[in-house]
């Protein structure tokens, strides 16, 4: 009996495997609304830093500050010495292409899907269903 399961169960994982480009894991692209493409960083440092270390840390904005360049367009920064580059690896400020203006909207439109999204995943499906339906109305109340 349990030769015939374990294929089934493999095919079955397979199944449920997306590998598709529907898969926003594996797919993602940065929504001009929201997320931030984080530059001059290594994810080991920032891996220590939040876990390791346990310190919280902050985004910082496009140094020039100008809020006119192209979305697509990374910012051209300085070159940093080896000194330096280690010491911005190390510090506490993620650092983003995103000007201070449009950093600020963004983290805030980030902060705002989540929660939605937070929320309403923990809303049964039962509830959502018979209240979504044509003509109803539903009020959201957030402490």
């Amino acid at each position: 009996m349990e030769h015939t399961i374990a294929p089934k169960l493999e095919s079955s994982r397979k199944e449920l495997l997306d590998l598709s480009m529907r898969n926003s894991l594996l797919n993602y692209r940065i929504p001009k609304a929201r997320g931030l493409h984080i530059i001059q960083e290594k994810s080991s440092a920032i891996f220590d830093i939040l876990v390791s270390k346990g310190k919280s840390m902050t985004f910082l904005g496009r140094p020039d500050g100008n809020d006119e360049a192209e979305d697509n367009e990374l910012p051209t920064l300085p070159p940093l010495s080896d000194e330096q580059q280690r010491d911005a690896y190390l510090d506490t400020k993620l650092q983003t292409s995103e000007s201070e203006k449009k950093l600020q909207s963004k983290i805030l439109n980030t902060y705002y899907f989540a929660r939605t999204s937070i929320i309403l995943s923990s809303i049964p499906l039962s509830v959502i269903s018979r209240c979504c339906k044509p003509h109803s109305t539903i009020f959201w109340m957030t402490s």
